[in-house]
């Protein structure tokens, strides 16, 4: 296997491409800077991986980036199974994932302004934050691109787009 065909991503379907490009986003944003505060020359900022600042949010996203990666890439074929018919939900499931990303994030964002320094100084939220948030909306687009791949790909007969 040459590396031009590791790095080609004509075959894939939009499902998965833009799954893998926000689950490897979400892979990275908790470990960039979350918030930080300046507030009379005093300087803090913390990543989504320091539990002290955020509990387990940052871990949170990490880990459901990181499944949502592990799920595009084994290929797992996980069905459910209704009155006989086996629905895929490999996509469904990544975009779940993403949503729950996405009000993890997107909490986090909200309450930035409840966050209030003792003495005047500015809060910021920072690149992390931001990248773990678009990471969530391009999973769950992701996750709802590639069910209508997989679901047009089954009416068709074939195998789902891969």
């Amino acid at each position: 296997m040459s590396m031009l065909e590791i790095g080609d991503f004509t075959g894939w379907p939009n499902g998965k491409k833009l799954g893998v490009i926000g689950a490897i986003l979400g892979i990275i944003g908790p470990f960039l800077t979350w918030i930080a505060i300046d507030s009379n020359g005093y300087e803090w900022s913390a990543s989504g991986m320091n539990t002290d600042a955020f509990g387990c949010a940052g871990w949170i996203c990490f880990l459901f980036a990181l499944f949502s990666l592990a799920l595009l890439f084994t290929g797992w074929k996980i069905y459910l199974n209704t009155e006989g018919t086996l629905l895929p939900v490999r996509f469904p499931l990544i975009g779940l994932l993403g949503l729950f990303m996405l009000m993890e994030t997107a909490m986090y964002v909200k309450n930035l302004n409840d966050i209030g320094t003792p003495m005047s100084g500015d809060i910021s939220i920072g690149i992390g934050l931001w990248l773990s948030l678009v990471s969530a909306l391009i999973l769950l687009a992701a996750g709802l691109i590639g069910t209508m791949e997989e679901k047009k790909g089954a009416t068709a007969g074939t195998e789902g787009g891969e």
